[in-house]
């Protein structure tokens, strides 16, 4: 059995194989850490997209809710389990949009069950949640709380240009250690001790 961290191993070098990223990122907090990303990964095209891992120590009880929260945050969305779940049930109970990445461990291999779609969803006020009170700063001189600087940015923005401040905000915190990740990283495949060079320490949130 397969535990978050291998998995999460197993599907970065995946992922690099299959998408050209720009950078990635690991547990990413989004809507002001009411959620977390397991793997975010934003190609060179700027689609955001995030990867939501199950592995054969979870269940999929919770699994709408997120997926409800994921759509309008992200451009698309992917739940990734193990073979252990139920490939039909799982195939009907995950939203046509969502895409699907199954993980054999009996031949260590992962398979794209079905692509995801792109968001028609995505709101201005998620996007917005990825800028922090810094990344605001920038947008504004008002001085105010970062409740009312991030009301005011959407209010005063389409979404589109929202989409772009908050790529532009998840670059300026996770490009260079995708970077250092990509240097330091000396095997072909990815180490847990790897995944601390793609995640954010807590004191460095917002």
């Amino acid at each position: 059995m397969v535990n978050a961290k291998q998995l999460k191993c197993k599907l970065i070098d995946f992922l690099l194989t299959k998408f050209t990223p720009r950078l990635i990122g690991i547990e990413v907090p989004f809507i002001a850490t009411r959620r977390w990303v397991d793997v975010l990964l934003l190609t060179k095209n700027n689609v955001l997209i995030a990867f939501e891992i199950k592995s054969d120590h979870d269940n999929i009880k919770r699994l709408k809710g997120q997926l409800k929260d994921y759509k309008h945050s992200f451009r698309q969305v992917y739940t990734v389990l193990t073979t252990r779940f139920n490939k039909k049930e799982i195939l009907t109970s995950i939203p046509v949009e969502t895409g699907i990445i199954l993980f054999d461990e009996n031949t260590n291999h992962f398979s794209i069950e079905r692509k995801a779609k792109n968001s028609s969803s995505l709101r201005k006020t998620n996007l917005a949640y990825f800028l922090w009170r810094k990344d605001l700063n920038k947008q504004t001189k008002k001085q105010t709380s970062s409740m009312e600087l991030r009301e005011l940015f959407v209010r005063q923005n389409n979404l589109d240009s929202i989409y772009k401040a908050a790529i532009l905000a998840l670059e300026q915190r996770y490009e260079q250690r995708y970077k250092l990740f990509l240097k330091e990283k000396t095997q072909d495949k990815t180490h847990i001790s790897d995944l601390d060079y793609l995640t954010k320490l807590h004191s460095e949130l917002f």
